[in-house]
């Protein structure tokens, strides 16, 4: 027998002990749809305590569900296409302004936003502000959109 086989028959010994006692066996890599969502009593004790240190009222700022709904529609897409893994420009460029809209306008952690954009990592979502912000820079027509669409946001955390 050689070494791999050995390890390979220990592997499935100890496999084998775990399922008799029980326990789960542990993945490597968690997928982004695995991974643990954070707790929504702790953010919502958290907004509030932020809210009050700051004498304002809960819910001023927007939601990732308006911002993701308000992008869009302002772009033509449905909010679910701004979810899915496409690398289409049609969707690549909305989702990359919601995420922009959402780290500027919330208080979620990079993490968190690209969790609710389809499990992405909180690279892209850096990544993705970066370059929303390179392109107003550049565009004026393109930062007079985005503009217009954090005019609505806001106007919309006011209603509530």
């Amino acid at each position: 027998m050689s070494y791999l086989d050995a390890l390979h028959k220990a592997r499935q010994a100890r496999l084998c002990r775990m399922r008799a006692a029980g326990e789960r066996p542990k993945s490597g890599r968690q997928s982004a749809a695995s991974r643990p969502q954070p707790a929504v009593e702790r953010q919502a004790e958290d907004a509030r305590m932020i809210a009050l240190q700051e004498g304002r009222t809960l819910g001023e700022d927007p939601t990732i569900f308006e911002i993701k709904a308000l992008v869009a529609n302002a772009f033509g897409v449905s909010a679910v296409d701004l979810e899915r893994g496409s690398r289409k420009h049609k969707y690549l460029l909305p989702r990359m302004v919601a995420m922009h809209l959402a780290r500027r306008l919330t208080r979620w952690s990079l993490a968190d936003i690209g969790l609710r954009f389809g499990g992405r990592r909180h690279s892209t979502a850096l990544n993705a502000s970066q370059r929303v912000g390179v392109r107003r820079k550049r565009d004026r027509a393109f930062s007079a959109q985005i503009s217009a669409i954090q005019r609505q946001l806001r106007r919309r955390g006011k209603k509530r």
